[in-house]
């Protein structure tokens, strides 16, 4: 379906004939609904009562029990109307293009100068940590063994004759 909203409604994906194909159905069902509470509805208790063979409070709970599924398929339909509305890709495209062209023109760039800001402010402080580190300790030199008789001498020291 992200590939439908993605083209602009050029690629239609296989999903969307199951969801015509559903919707059609739907409309069938819901219009049958109608027609059968139409019909009930139009009718009087009594020709009800001796069409279906039942008594006068059946009969006429049976109307109101087909007026409260033509009240449900009424609103299933509307809601059904609402929905492949909601999904279209008239309301849907606009709104993918316009995020994604604010993520990537706007939010990016921003993002970008303050990863740039915020690496370039860490670099001076991590140099100036080692300059100033470097300064203030004196160099510990490691010492040289110089013949395996396990004497040994400094490695630069002024006192071994290094300059």
């Amino acid at each position: 379906m992200l590939i439908y909203y993605v083209s602009g409604c050029n690629v239609v994906p296989a999903a969307m004939n199951d969801i015509t194909q559903l919707i059609t159905m739907v409309k069938s069902m819901l219009a049958a609904a109608n027609d059968l509470a139409d019909n009930i509805a139009s009718d009087g208790v009594d020709d009800v009562a001796t069409s279906c063979g039942l008594d006068k409070a059946a009969a006429t709970a049976l109307q109101n029990g087909v007026q409260v599924i033509s009240g449900v398929s009424q609103d299933l339909e509307k809601l059904l109307g609402s929905f492949k509305g909601i999904i279209s890709c008239q309301n849907i495209n606009p709104i993918y293009t316009s995020l994604v062209h604010d993520a990537t023109c706007t939010e990016a760039v921003n993002g970008f100068n303050w990863l740039y800001g915020s690496c370039f402010a860490l670099c001076i402080c991590a140099m100036t940590m080692i300059t100033f580190r470097a300064a203030l300790y004196p160099v510990k030199r490691p010492e040289l063994d110089l013949d395996q008789t396990g004497l040994s001498a400094p490695l630069l020291s002024s006192k071994n004759g290094g300059h």
